[in-house]
């Protein structure tokens, strides 16, 4: 069986990261392709056996980009003439479910974010009209396959990929990580969650909050420098060594406004970090139980955020109890699980 998998890149990103994931796992029983629109610069490497395809728009024109980007992926599918063809992330789904309609091939797309988050117009019209005419669809939360009306659903959580840490307390600093985009601070809610360290950081002098990320001079440098925690807040950039960052800190906090599979807060969990997050749309309540291996704070509710923190700082009992208990929880994400679903998923087809 030949398998097609559509990505926007290999490059950072909880989608790009479960593609490259599955590309690397199904090569041991299939012909697997995969195809970007970039300039295939990876973050997550990728097998020898794996084809690469660049279907990146040529054109600088924006209406020949935008008529490119389904051409190419039509010209991917007639060339490679995939059994199967699997699309990550609403913004490439619609697109790859039109072009489909073409050249009737088994497609699985996957949603990666909360269908209650509004993406586009043609993202929307997509989730109503074009998801039935997929082969199947997967969602990464139970709430979002409960709330969708169609039966070609799935529900496949995304994969950890890290071992789980024995690192000790003794070795992390007394440091609040928190991990994204920061260009997309407002999905991530890093707005909110500097306005809940002003009010730790008064009260914890020896503390820091750090974010791990892509960063292009965001609005959260303003926001910073604005609230007067520039001293308490530092940023360590996009980085390849995500494990090891998180293993020196004692704290993880998940401030979104929205996710799909918030992969950081697993992975968090799975290296020792004490956990806190904003129950959001969709993830985290399915992930932590409260108080058990993580916390849980009303979503976008600064004040008790705010107050959360504080508790895991003074409360070293607390802290070592979400740290050992996180590790336990994460272990039926381990990659190995869930690629076997993926597997079932596309033997079917």
């Amino acid at each position: 069986m030949k398998i097609l998998i559509i990505v926007n890149s290999l490059y950072g990103g909880g989608a790009e990261r479960v593609a490259s994931y599955l590309a690397n796992y199904m090569i041991s029983g299939y012909d697997v392709h995969v195809a970007t629109f970039s300039d295939n610069k990876k973050t997550y490497p990728l097998s020898d056996k794996v084809i690469l395809h660049d279907i990146r728009p040529t054109s600088k024109l924006g209406i020949i980009r935008f008529c490119q980007r389904y051409f190419h992926i039509g010209r991917a599918i007639m060339n490679i003439s995939p059994d199967v063809v699997i699309s990550f992330s609403v913004s490439l789904n619609y697109k790859v479910l039109l072009v489909n309609k073409i050249f009737k091939r088994k497609v699985i797309v996957s949603e990666r974010t909360s269908l209650s988050r509004y993406i586009s117009w043609e993202a929307n019209f997509a989730r109503k009209h074009l998801y039935k005419t997929a082969s199947a669809v997967v969602f990464v939360s139970h709430e979002d396959y409960c709330n969708f009306p169609f039966n070609n659903k799935t529900i496949i959580w995304n994969p950890l990929h890290f071992d789980i840490a024995r690192s000790k307390d003794s070795v992390r600093e007394k440091a609040v990580l928190a991990v994204g985009n920061l260009n997309r601070w407002n999905v991530k809610g890093f707005d909110n969650l500097l306005k809940a360290w002003k009010q730790v950081s008064m009260r914890h002098k020896d503390w820091e909050l750090h974010f791990l990320g892509k960063d292009n001079d965001s609005y959260i440098h303003h926001l910073m420098d604005v609230l007067g925690i520039s001293t308490s807040v530092k940023f360590l950039g996009q980085r390849d060594n995500v494990a090891e960052i998180m293993q020196q800190k004692k704290i993880y906090v998940l401030s979104s406004r929205y996710e799909g599979f918030p992969n950081t807060l697993v992975e968090a969990m799975s290296q020792g970090c004490a956990c806190v997050a904003f129950d959001c749309q969709t993830g985290p309540k399915e992930i932590i139980h409260d108080n058990i291996s993580g916390l849980l704070v009303k979503n976008q509710d600064v004040d008790e955020l705010a107050s959360k923190l504080d508790l895991l700082m003074t409360d070293y009992n607390l802290l070592q109890k979400l740290s050992e208990g996180g590790k336990k929880e994460v272990i039926r994400f381990k990659d190995k699980n869930i690629m076997a679903q993926w597997s079932e998923l596309i033997s079917k087809m």
